[in-house]
């Protein structure tokens, strides 16, 4: 049949009919496991939704900083919150989960937009801690700017990609330190690693959308080995 091999019909027929036979064992075992994941889904949206609320800060630059990236790495050691997952009970029967934040660059059409998600209890925090480092920045809770984007497949293009390491973890990734801004170098010595994807972002045609979001959340158990 189709070119394959008696023998081989043969042995996928008896392995469907041991698992057909098996499926009082397993069959219940499965519909537990779907069941539960289903239920620690649906409380940890209720969770998030009715408890907790989220908020999403936009941040407008001024137009020179002259600060070394220490200061976000100030802002960021905010958003190092330790796990407040708790016991078994409250993890998977209240929904209640580690606690993450979202950096995002948007770009409208060539519109450059900075913003921060996080959950509503972090709120003040951020701001303090962004308004300590960078005097001149202007901090505002606005809308989620993807509400008022409808995607419809026969109009729009839409591309995604999760960008992920490309060598074994204990290849570091290069940062400010590796092009030296820690040493806070005079403005025609500074090298911004980030200015070509700005450029990119600028660039982009009236009606085009890009959208990046970095994931910060603090490690619970995850030990890195070098």
């Amino acid at each position: 049949m189709f070119g394959v091999p008696i023998e081989i019909w043969n042995t996928i027929s008896l392995s469907l009919n041991y698992v057909l036979k098996l499926a009082p064992f397993w069959l219940p075992i499965a519909f537990i496991y779907a069941a539960f994941n289903a239920w620690v889904r649906y409380r940890r949206a209720e969770y998030w939704n009715n408890k907790l609320g989220s908020v999403l800060l936009e941040i407008k630059l001024p137009r020179e900083i002259t600060k070394s990236p220490l200061a976000m790495e100030l802002v960021l050691n905010q958003m190092h919150q330790p796990p407040d997952e708790g016991n078994w009970y409250w993890k998977y029967w209240r929904g209640q989960t580690r606690s993450w934040f979202s950096l995002e660059i948007v770009s409208f059409g060539g519109d450059i937009h900075f913003y921060v998600w996080a959950r509503r209890k972090y709120k003040n925090g951020i701001e303090t801690h962004l308004y300590s480092q960078y005097s001149g920045i202007e901090i505002s809770e606005v809308e989620d700017y993807t509400k008022d984007f409808y995607f419809d497949p026969s109009q729009h293009e839409m591309t995604a990609c999760q960008w992920e390491l490309s060598d074994p973890d204990p290849y570091p990734i290069a940062t400010y330190v590796d092009y030296g801004l820690d040493k806070d170098p005079k403005e025609e010595f500074k090298v911004d690693p980030l200015t070509s994807q700005l450029e990119f972002l600028g660039s982009l045609p009236k009606g085009h959308n890009c959208w990046i979001q970095i994931i910060v959340r603090a490690h619970k158990k995850e030990a890195k080995k070098f």
